[in-house]
Parts: C-alpha cells; structure tokens; sequence
C-alpha cells in the first residue's frame, strides 16, 4: 500500500437478471436510475479514485457508460441467483491487473444502496488505512427490531417468525 496516499477503487457489481424486480439496478427512482445513488456517492468519496460498475448486462453497461463510469465485462456465470459477489470483485481485479491497475484498496459498493452517503464510503476507506491490523472493512447499522421480533412469508404464505425459538411464543406479546 502507498504510504502517503492508497489508492481505493470501487467496484459496484449490477447484474441484469435479478429475480424480484427485472433491471431494478436501471430502473428509475424519483427520477435517476437506482444505480446512480451509488456511483454518485463513490464520484463524490475524497478517498475513492475511480467507480467502475461489473456487469454482464449491455443495457446496464450502457446506461452507467452515458454516466461516465467504467465499465468492467463479467462472465453471466458470476451473475447467477446464488453467485457470490467475491468472484465478480476478483474478476474486476484481474481485469484491472491485465491493465497494469493495482489499487491498494478494493470498495465493494451494492448498486441498490441508494442511501449510501459518501462519508460512509471514506469512513470504511479510513478504517482500513489507519488500521494496519485490518485488511477489510463492512458496514453495519443497528438493528431497529430485535432479532425474535423478525417475521418472515411461510411458503403456505403465513406470516411466522424468522426465529422459531423466540421468545415471544407462538402469538407476540403485548406491550403498553
């Protein structure tokens, strides 16, 4: 890592094939696309030298290219409902080192965090920098409810809860 300065990258990975809501990651929200939160968020980061967007699909490359963002071509096998996003990160990396690109910081951003601020972003930089025991950082906010208070859709289409061990019973208590 450059000791003056490391150079972070953020690579925001946004694959077409999403299961719930199709292209969700172009589609509009209050008028921008969903993924130009984020990106905007990263070009606005102090610690944060370049935004790329890893994807397999043309129309999401072509509208985050028409933001100017980089785009990095990942294989469709990585954009699978149950692929990890580590081998899409790992994919840009090489990418980035056939290039001769070697960031010393690599930020994994999720296209559909549009409320990502980019304080948020150079606090997680920071964190790794001037925590030489660190090598990666994750962010995490404070749970609102309690974990046994989290109810899930049954396969019947029941509402349960998530923890079936919870405290609460079968019904929730009451409280004043």
């Amino acid at each position: 890592m450059n000791p003056s300065r490391p150079i972070a990258y953020a690579v925001i990975p946004a694959r077409g094939g999403s299961c719930g809501v199709k292209k969700k990651n172009i589609r509009n929200l209050c008028g921008p696309p969903l993924i130009a939160y984020i990106i905007a968020a990263a070009k606005n980061a102090e610690f944060i030298a370049k935004v790329f967007v890893s994807t397999e699909d043309d129309e999401i490359a072509k509208v985050v290219v028409a933001m100017g963002t980089d785009v990095i071509r990942h294989d469709p096998v990585l954009s699978g409902n149950e692929s990890p996003s580590f081998f899409v990160i790992q994919n840009a990396t090489n990418v980035l080192a056939s290039r001769g690109d070697r960031p010393d910081i690599v930020v994994t951003l999720r296209a559909t965090s549009p409320l990502c601020p980019s304080s948020a972003i150079d606090d997680a930089v920071k964190a790794v920098i001037f925590n030489p025991e660190a090598s990666s950082a994750v962010s995490v906010v404070k749970a609102q409810v309690h974990p046994d208070k989290v109810l899930t859709i049954s396969e019947l289409g029941y509402l349960e809860y998530y923890n079936r061990e919870t405290s609460e019973g079968e019904y929730p208590k009451r409280r004043q």
